[in-house]
């Protein structure tokens, strides 16, 4: 559900005010769809009411924070007693002001719309609100530091139910999304972590992403992992149990073969 912004004052629905009934944003839409019987048409990709209103800007078939529209997606205008209701003057709340986000406390800088760690070292290149390969940010996403890990010297006694193997990687081109480390997962409530570990290899250090694939979201970012340093993410959501999880890794220096462990913890 979208809901508009409240104000203090008299508030009026005479034009056509809307309840977007979205549904679930994450489905793709398919086929042609009569928009119309919908309560909405399509006017250069954006979505519009009957009357030629706005009532929200797409991006290339996502809306600014990265969905698409579900099949069943329906604009639906209120009824005359709504809209008689409506003219009354109400007292409603002033709107609170957002605060930006203070994504150094979550590791990373902002720079012309790109992901830098402190230090000021590109991690991921945007393209518009989208990593090279179509994903958008978490409004959570993090970048792990390495330092702050523990080193192992028993790798077997590395959590590897969802990856143990070895994987050729790329040097890293500035996006961190590399290839995928074993199949996708899911977490639960007694398991609500990932950890991630570098056993050997050609590369001195390697990148892990973690993506949520369910909303098509980068979760978090652990660049620059040596050998022998345990990471462990946490992912669990309670509100979200069912979400789909996918390890991706790259290579920081030179390309070559690794032998890395992924699992549950």
């Amino acid at each position: 559900m979208l809901k508009s912004k409240k104000s203090k004052g008299i508030v009026s629905l005479l034009l056509a005010i809307v309840v977007l009934n979205i549904g679930c944003l994450n489905a793709l839409a398919e086929g042609t769809t009569d928009t119309r019987s919908r309560g909405y048409q399509l006017i250069d990709g954006d979505v519009y009411d009957l009357n030629g209103n706005l009532l929200f800007k797409m991006y290339d078939g996502f809306t600014a924070d990265g969905y698409r529209l579900d099949p069943n997606f329906t604009v639906h205008y209120p009824s005359e007693d709504a809209l008689r209701k409506s003219t009354e003057e109400v007292e409603v709340e002033e709107p609170v002001e957002q605060q930006p986000i203070d994504t150094r406390s979550r590791g990373y800088q902002l720079i012309d719309g790109d992901v830098y760690d402190l230090d000021g070292n590109l991690l991921i290149k945007m393209y518009g609100i989208f990593t090279i390969d179509g994903y958008t940010l978490d409004p959570n996403f993090t970048v792990h530091y390495p330092s702050n890990t523990v080193s192992l010297d028993r790798a077997e006694d590395i959590p590897d139910d969802i990856y143990s193997g070895v994987k050729y990687l790329s040097k890293d081109t500035e996006d961190h999304e590399g290839t995928d480390v074993g199949p996708s997962f899911t977490l639960t409530s007694s398991k609500p972590n990932v950890s991630l570990y570098y056993v050997s290899g050609s590369p001195s250090n390697v990148n892990f992403a973690v993506h949520n694939i369910t909303k098509n979201v980068v979760v978090s970012l652990i660049p620059n992992v040596p050998k022998k340093k345990l990471e462990s993410v946490s992912l669990y959501n309670s509100s979200r149990p069912n979400d789909v999880y996918l390890v991706k890794a790259s290579a920081v220096d030179v390309p070559g073969n690794v032998r890395l462990k992924v699992g549950k913890q």
